[in-house]
């Protein structure tokens, strides 16, 4: 099988090119990164591909960019194998269409976006065009077709000791040097500019003030809607910009932003279905209005810091499992994905998960698609424990969000369009250090019981507590996302999303079953309040974007 790579050279509106590559192992285009394996059969880049599956000596590997600041906007690797030839291109919608044709749609693909907000793991919405996750290499071997291989696992070596005291010390220190990595690149001025996001929360928070004390100017940049809908953060903001002496822009949404931000969100080349997409819209223009060249988010905190209920709610139900049945975690995932996926809440599908399994089941046209999906899960929880049998389950669940949902479906909701890359938008929390040592933390350091509730983030609310008011640290969290029910309201922002559900080829594809698009149209037409149901917002809106991604490349 020859070797052919697919890409373009400067700006994406050129025509694809091939690139033939010689054995000599000179470097591809745009990048992407070709080296041979070690004379010993492995790829060192955190853990050897596989336990008992290693490389053969001088294989050509072709491994993605290395996680970075500039993740959201480095170009992802897709490729198309052929009789005899590999493609590979950065752009996935390019690559389908490379044989003149028009790109056919992945129907199985867009099944699993409706219910999970991104392709299966390895596929893209494209029929025949894969993708290599983040921490995969493609592997070529001479006459033979190309295998994929995790050669990164976002797992820390060893598992943190839960030594209260001395966490609370290096935390802080790990996303400063995180932070330094970030602004390394840019120079090291005192007068240097950068943008944050500005919750008002804890996560943001305690970045701001790191950045700051490393005597940068820095703006945070607060999302506003209409004080109606009861949504506002901008005064808990305010008081962390008050107590930081930071400069800091409130960033106001209207219903006539709404529709033009909800617009250029739908056009995007990735499908985005994290409402939250709006937002960050919004929020990224204002930066790019007042020329700031890097922003910060404090994304990722959440995944490996314990942000989240849900994770503990899987942990309860391992921990109920391995009890009654007498098993060890391996031996858990080690049962048929069939039987762990009719256990209430054992298997961790991610925190994105916008209708539930049995939902999926009902009104998917022929559920044992679904079950299909399962398997894929489980197989990553069995290689990684295999890679690490010391894992925590938490640790387990925080290296799935890593490896699939942070790329897949968070970063895209940073960088719309192609064409936009004035402003980088970084991510501390997810560098990869801070991220795999923050993972495997026990999780009794980032959860706790008080006062007849769970608490969330233990360990970075005592460190944050060091930089801010405990009236901010200890405060409700609170989800950064778009008011799409308020906005529903307006009779032409529904009109709109009516639009786009009500004809769209989606239904042909044969994805959902008919009653389900009906169910959803008949709510839209009779909508006259905002729903009380939470997740029903946040189901609309993956249909819309499936939806609309759709009308804009079907036939």
């Amino acid at each position: 099988m020859r070797m052919a790579v697919a890409v373009t050279g400067n700006g994406h509106a050129e025509l694809l090119q091939r690139v033939h590559r010689s054995e000599s192992g000179e470097p591809a285009p745009d990048g992407l990164r070709w080296c041979r394996s070690a004379p010993d059969g492995r790829i060192i880049r955190g853990f050897p591909a596989a336990a008992n599956d290693p490389l053969h000596p001088n294989q050509h590997v072709l491994a993605p960019p290395e996680f970075k600041r500039d993740c959201a906007t480095a170009p992802r690797i897709h490729y198309r194998v052929g009789q005899d030839v590999v493609e590979i291109d950065c752009d996935p919608e390019r690559l389908a269409a490379s044989d003149g044709e028009r790109p056919a749609l992945n129907a199985q693909a867009l099944l699993h976006f409706v219910w999970r907000g991104r392709a299966p793991s390895g596929q893209t919405l494209y029929r025949d065009v894969r993708a290599l996750a983040m921490g995969e290499a493609l592997v070529f071997s001479h006459g033979h077709r190309p295998l994929v291989r995790r050669v990164d696992w976002p797992l820390a070596a060893d598992t943190v000791a839960a030594d209260a005291q001395a966490l609370v010390e290096e935390l802080p220190r790990r996303i400063d040097d995180a932070l330094g990595l970030i602004l390394s690149g840019d120079g090291d001025p005192a007068s240097e500019r950068i943008g944050l996001f500005l919750s008002g929360g804890v996560d943001s928070g305690l970045l701001a003030a790191l950045a700051a004390r490393r005597k940068r100017a820095v703006t945070g940049y607060t999302i506003a809607f209409d004080d109606a809908y009861g949504l506002n953060e901008a005064e808990y903001a305010r008081r962390v910009a008050r107590k930081l002496k930071i400069r800091h822009r409130v960033v106001r949404v209207g219903i006539d932003d709404a529709l033009r931000l909800l617009d250029a969100v739908l056009d995007n080349p990735h499908p985005c279905a994290a409402i939250a997409t709006m937002t960050h819209a919004a929020l990224r223009e204002a930066a790019v209005a007042d020329g700031q060249q890097l922003v910060l988010s404090g994304l990722g905190a959440d995944e490996c810091l314990g942000g989240y209920h849900k994770p503990l709610a899987c942990l309860a139900a391992q921990i109920r499992q391995l009890r009654v049945r007498g098993l060890t975690l391996q031996e858990l995932y080690a049962m048929p994905s069939r039987d762990l996926s009719r256990r209430a809440d054992v298997l961790f599908f991610g925190i994105a998960e916008f209708f539930t399994l049995a939902e999926m089941r009902q009104q998917t046209v022929g559920p044992g698609r679904i079950d299909d999906f399962v398997h894929a899960d489980v197989e990553f929880y069995r290689q990684a424990l295999a890679i690490k049998p010391g894992a925590l389950p938490t640790e387990l669940m925080a290296a799935h969000e890593y490896a699939f949902r942070v790329s897949d479906l968070l970063l895209p909701a940073f960088h719309l369009t192609r064409e936009d890359s004035s402003c980088d938008v970084a991510f501390p929390f997810l560098e990869p250090g801070l991220y795999r040592w923050a993972s495997s933390i026990e999780p009794g350091m980032h959860y706790w019981y008080d006062k007849d509730a769970w608490w969330a983030k233990h360990l970075l609310r005592t460190v944050a507590g060091r930089f801010l008011p405990q009236s901010i640290v200890m405060r409700k969290r609170q989800v950064l996302l778009a008011p799409f029910a308020h906005w529903l309201l307006d009779r032409r922002f529904r009109d709109r999303v009516i639009e786009e559900i009500g004809d769209s080829p989606f239904w042909r594809l044969a994805v959902l079953k008919p009653a389900t698009r009906e169910r959803f149209l008949q709510q839209l037409r009779r909508y006259r309040r905002p729903v009380t149901d939470e997740r029903w917002p946040e189901q609309l809106w993956v249909l819309l974007a499936a939806c609309a991604w759709v009308n804009r490349r079907a036939i």
